[in-house]
């Protein structure tokens, strides 16, 4: 025979078991959502790395484009590919401010400073070779750096 004892100890026991179970699924729900947030945001800032690393290529091509249209003698197509290069170079190192990462932004600005040096020279009568050269040796040497930074904002959240 069930007595009212016997009653309040299984009620309690439900009562108990729901408890637990119920804060089990409400703390394993919360850890989902935060790992979920984690992933999602750990996804974006590598999407906007490639961005940063494809923008970067662009600048390259494009500024590549303008050495070629200048040693062959075509200074109009030259400085508007160097135009164009600057416009990237902007973009990217406002994509990369969005990062955080000073390094790449102060590689950034310098290569923006170089492919603006580039465009003056161009702007001039004569546009002297050794200048570009050097210029274009500048930019080689931020790109050496600035590919390294791009992989370290790729791999590690910052």
């Amino acid at each position: 025979m069930t007595t009212t004892l016997d009653i309040i100890d299984t009620a309690v026991k439900i009562g108990l078991g729901a408890a637990i179970t119920g804060l089990s699924t409400y703390l394993l729900s919360i850890t989902n959502h935060t790992s979920s947030l984690e992933k999602e945001a750990l996804e974006k800032h590598q999407q906007l790395a490639k961005e940063i690393a494809i923008g970067f290529e662009k600048v390259e091509t494009l500024f590549n484009e303008c050495a070629m249209n200048f040693h062959n003698n075509d200074i109009k197509s030259a400085k508007v590919f160097i135009s164009q290069a600057a416009s990237e170079a902007h973009s990217v190192r406002a994509m990369t401010n969005l990062v955080g990462s000073d390094e790449l932004v102060d590689e950034l600005e310098k290569c923006t400073e170089i492919l603006e040096s580039i465009y003056q020279e161009l702007l001039m009568k004569r546009p002297e070779s050794p200048k570009i050269d050097l210029l274009g040796t500048k930019m080689t040497a931020i790109k050496k750096s600035a590919y390294p930074l791009i992989r370290t904002i790729y791999n590690n959240r910052t």
